[in-house]
């Protein structure tokens, strides 16, 4: 809550502590006034006894004219006159009063000292300098209102009204400070929460990386050994993009579907020197999705499962169909192959994927699989819902 918005607030309710305290006697003064201006019974038979107990006629004389009725010209008793001078000064000073008060109760808030809100401190403070502060304005009060008459009285009403303004300013101070420390707490659970899934992101990123260099070095040392020279350079120069791009991507979480894309291409090379004429890509992707975003390095894992569980054979080649859905996923589907015998399954693929998804765009994936084939598919949203 911003300190501007607690100085209007302030104002405004000592403006409406003192309208109420007035209330009262503005309304009493007010009848007082109309009754002033009644005839008195005295007044009504001295004019009754001057025409002979008859109502007098009035003829109108065309010739003469009424003079315009002003009600400024009415006289005001000076009794009212002295009420009207009383009304505007406890206006003021009880204004004043409830400011101070309201000041006083939320002067944490106002001075930017939040970390001393905890605990009854504070609560016992506010109520204790509340009530020293009536009673100095009480006394105050009293004394110059009786100051011609040099005599010291206490007036109950007085005391009842500075009572009440005190114990509203202590309720509303006790109200916005509550309201401040639970923002405040909200605050701080969105700044741990942000601060967790940030860790906990850095860690599911920081398992995709050996898990997939692994495999990349030991196509590249078989190269080596077969003395493909040209084909090693080449793999080399993929491989460093590749690098480039999961470096950076510690300091990306979504990035567009045509960065993924440039990614795939190179990893795609890649799997095609590892399994030469064994492995195949069918991509269609219709380009104004090529702005949508997606979790970084999330074809990478996908199609790491695919040749893990998947036989790809020179008999069975493998091929990985990559395409949108109807409902604007994107899916990598591959026909399914299970490789004979058990292979461990580490569990960072699949689920690390899906736990990323989760932290970044609090979306699930869909798998499918309906016996022939397995299909992965991945929700992409535009750029537009983070703006």
């Amino acid at each position: 809550m911003k300190r501007s918005t607690i100085i209007v607030i302030n104002l405004l309710i000592a403006c409406i502590i003192g309208l109420i305290i007035i209330f009262p006697d503005f309304t009493r003064h007010m009848n007082r006034y109309g009754e002033d201006f009644q005839p008195t019974r005295e007044q009504s038979s001295l004019e009754r006894e001057r025409i002979g107990g008859q109502p007098e006629r009035m003829v109108p004389d065309p010739a003469r004219r009424m003079p315009p009725f002003d009600n400024h010209q009415l006289p005001v008793p000076p009794s009212l006159r002295n009420a009207h001078s009383r009304l505007v000064f406890d206006f003021v000073s009880f204004f004043f009063l409830a400011l101070f008060l309201l000041y006083f109760n939320t002067r944490n808030l106002l001075l930017n000292t939040g970390h001393q809100l905890d605990g009854w401190k504070n609560t016992v403070v506010s109520i204790g300098g509340s009530l020293v502060i009536c009673t100095l304005f009480l006394v105050f009060r009293t004394l110059i209102t009786d100051f011609p008459r040099q005599a010291f009285h206490l007036n109950g009403m007085d005391m009842f009204k500075t009572l009440s303004a005190g114990i509203i300013t202590v309720l509303y101070g006790s109200i916005i400070i509550l309201i401040y420390r639970q923002q405040q707490m909200k605050l701080e659970n969105q700044s741990l929460k942000t601060e967790n899934l940030q860790a906990t992101y850095n860690v599911l990123t920081a398992q995709i990386n050996p898990h997939f260099f692994f495999n990349s070095l030991n196509t590249l040392s078989a190269l080596v050994r077969e003395q493909q020279k040209e084909a090693s350079l080449k793999y080399i120069n993929e491989l460093s993009h590749i690098f480039r791009y999961v470096l950076n991507s510690n300091k990306k979480e979504l990035v567009a579907l045509q960065e993924e894309l440039y990614f795939l291409n190179a990893y795609r090379y890649m799997l095609e020197i590892r399994y030469e004429d064994k492995l195949f890509f069918d991509i269609h992707i219709d380009g104004k999705y090529l702005r949508y975003l997606l979790p970084v390095l999330s074809f990478q894992p996908v199609i790491e499962n695919i040749i893990k569980h998947n036989v790809i054979s020179e008999k069975k080649p493998l091929t990985i169909c990559i395409y949108i859905t109807e409902e604007e996923q994107l899916a990598i589907s591959n026909p399914i192959r299970p490789k004979l015998g058990y292979e461990e399954n580490t569990g960072i693929g699949l689920k690390n994927l899906t736990d990323r998804y989760r932290l970044l765009l609090s979306e699930n994936i869909l798998i499918e699989n309906d016996g022939r084939n397995f299909t992965v598919k991945l929700p992409i949203v535009e750029k537009t819902r983070f703006e």
